[in-house]
């Protein structure tokens, strides 16, 4: 009988078992499902960012950080340039090893940098209640990180680390003090500080700023910053330029206290008529009669040859006295996105050993740009909530909440079109080599930027008169014109043609392609 049962149980087909189910298991609950949800949108707005750091370490195009640059391939040229024979396994050996330096080196400079986010808790900001910037001062918090990076490398220098020795260091905690979140004299660059000035753009508490806003108030706080006689060696100078364009002359100006002389200077003035005494009479006549001649466009000209000349000398033979400065150029590079062809300029603008990096970001959303590879961006962000740092407690004990060990990326394509550069010269020599570099960004086909040497000047046209363009060029339409108005050469207006046009009005000047901000 056990034999026969034995047999059955063999020969008969097993059971079939199906899985024990449970609640979560057949339908997920709403706290998980909301948490999937916001997982999912984060990672379609930000990126998976624990990714981030394994893509940039992981590749071996080089890596570019506020003009430093860390190669993986400069160690296996000069191997090979030396003429040694190396297999593929030991190159490849060679190349790991390398990488694992350069990701100690980039994420050391990267961990260097200061990283200013939300915060909360902070005094009220009068005359509102606000006691937090979270959702609309990511603008604010980027400027400060960009200009707190121009302090440090002007009194600590590029090539400061945060360590042990370093982090304690007197001048690294008074730098970082001055952005603290208090409305006092010791905080010169806090939020409240820089809202203050925010009716001088037009903003108000609460709203989000654009990046020239932002220059704006952070150029207003570092004038009453300067003030001061005791910090005024710690400050350099800070310029902003205007319309998408650097001048040269307003540069030098600024850093060597060079002013124009009347014989450099490129206003145009009206001749007078004691001048005109010496010219023929025909010569005399055309220019009384035609304001804009070719006589005056070719003294204009070499005016401006001159000029240019002139400013060149001063840059290369100006005093020993040099100041440093800070040069912020606020830039829009497209309408609803950004211009592809741009990135190329900011590639390389990046790479200039004077680069403070940019200000930018996404719509909305600010971040700050400090470095690249390849076609991806590298960047701090500032959408963290921390609390408030009481403004005696000592820095030097634990710095950890001013800087950031995440490495964050985005593509070129991404970027929103309005942003702003920063870049810090720190004496003569070395505006020189930044003109000079930014003179060949301005021959791409599409800079991020223009420069030019002399500043133009628009006073006068009101006494020239505006041009008057001729823009009816179809012969019947002329003809048309002719016969409804039978007598306007007789009996019309008699004025000279520069009377008339400055009757009409002075024309607007044209834009170069840049969308004014």
């Amino acid at each position: 009988r056990r034999a026969a049962q034995e047999k059955a149980i063999v020969e008969s087909p097993p059971p079939v078992r199906r899985p024990r189910t449970f609640p979560e298991a057949r339908q997920p609950s709403r706290i998980n499902r909301w948490a999937h949800q916001a997982r999912s949108m984060w990672e379609a707005v930000f990126g998976d960012q624990e990714s981030d750091a394994k893509k940039v370490f992981s590749r071996a195009a080089p890596v570019c950080l506020l003009g430093v640059e860390y190669n993986v391939h400069e160690s296996l040229k000069k191997h090979l340039k030396s003429g040694s024979m190396l297999g593929p396994s030991k190159l490849r050996e060679m190349l790991i090893q390398e990488m694992e330096r350069r990701k100690k080196k980039v994420e050391e400079d990267f961990r260097s940098r200061v990283w200013f986010s939300y915060r909360e808790g902070f005094p009220e900001i009068t005359p509102t209640q606000w006691t937090s910037d979270a959702g609309w001062g990511c603008m604010l918090r980027t400027s400060q990180m960009m200009f707190c990076q121009a302090l440090i490398t002007h009194n600590l220098g590029r090539g400061w680390r945060l360590n042990r020795s370093r982090e304690r260091s007197a001048l690294y905690s008074v730098i970082l003090r001055w952005f603290l979140d208090y409305p006092c004299k010791e905080c010169p660059y806090s939020l409240h500080n820089l809202l203050h000035h925010a009716d001088c753009v037009g903003k108000k508490v609460g709203e989000w700023f654009g990046p020239q806003a932002a220059c704006v108030v952070i150029q207003r706080c570092h004038a009453t910053h300067k003030k001061s006689p005791q910090q005024q060696p710690m400050l350099p100078t800070v310029h902003m330029a205007s319309d998408g364009t650097l001048y040269l002359d307003q540069l030098v100006e600024l850093c060597a206290e060079k002013k124009r002389s009347p014989s450099t200077s490129c206003q145009q003035q009206k001749p007078e008529k004691q001048k005109v005494e010496n010219v023929e009479p025909e010569t005399t006549k055309m220019c009384e009669e035609t304001p804009g001649s070719a006589t005056e466009e070719h003294q204009a000209q070499g005016h401006t040859l001159e000029t240019k000349k002139s400013w060149q000398q001063i840059v290369k033979e100006s005093a020993d006295s040099w100041r440093p400065v800070v040069i912020l150029v606020p830039v829009r590079l497209g309408l609803d996105s950004i211009n592809p062809n741009y990135c190329e300029g900011l590639r390389r603008c990046l790479k200039l050993p004077q680069s403070l990096g940019f200000v930018g970001g996404r719509p909305r959303s600010s971040l700050y740009f400090i470095g690249y590879q390849a076609d991806s961006l590298m960047y701090l962000d500032p959408h963290t909530i921390q609390k408030v740092r009481p403004l005696r407690e000592k820095i030097q004990t634990d710095s950890s909440t001013f800087h950031c060990n995440r490495i964050r990326t985005m593509q070129f394509r991404e970027l929103d079109p309005s942003l702003a550069l920063g870049f810090y010269c720190r004496d003569r020599s070395d505006f020189s080599a930044f003109w000079d570099a930014v003179q060949s960004i301005g021959g791409l086909r599409f800079p991020p930027f223009r420069t030019a040497m002399v500043t133009p000047n628009y006073e006068g046209l009101d006494d020239f008169g505006a041009v008057d363009l001729e823009l009816d060029t179809d012969s019947e339409q002329k003809s048309r014109e002719d016969r409804t108005t039978p007598n306007l050469k007789s009996e019309g207006d008699q004025r000279p043609r520069s009377t008339r046009a400055s009757a009409r009005g002075k024309s607007p000047p044209m834009d170069d392609g840049f969308v004014l901000i």
